[in-house]
């Protein structure tokens, strides 16, 4: 059997379309700093406890869309881009005094968000 370049095409536009909507959430739920000195679980806890806390954040949607206000950035970014531009929004987090508690852990409030964005995509 052979494949014109349209089938080839058409089968793998839905797979294209699936990995291009998923670029940035590997950025969206790996708090870089924290998520070096906690494991996955303490992750996902951090996270759980954070969406108690805000329930008005409590969906994948509204968490990327809190993550990514302000740099002109949305789902299909480059995940570096929106590594870089989060791990300049934790900076900016403690220097203003938004920080939360969490499960004992002191967090940025960005970073609060991508472990909640974490628990919800992993439970």
């Amino acid at each position: 059997m052979q494949w014109s370049g349209l089938g080839v095409l058409a089968s793998a536009l839905p797979f294209w379309q699936f990995c291009r909507t998923q670029q940035a959430a590997p950025a969206l739920e790996h708090p870089l700093i924290f998520s070096r000195i906690a494991d996955q679980a303490a992750v996902s806890e951090a996270g759980k406890a954070y969406l108690v806390q805000s329930p008005a954040e409590n969906s994948r949607s509204q968490l990327a869309s809190a993550l990514l206000s302000g740099g002109g950035l949305d789902d299909n970014s480059d995940p570096s881009r929106v590594a870089a531009f989060l791990n300049q929004r934790i900076q900016e987090d403690f220097r203003r005094g938004e920080i939360v508690v969490l499960q004992g852990w002191i967090l940025s409030r960005t970073e609060a968000r991508q472990c909640a964005f974490f628990a919800l995509r992993h439970n």
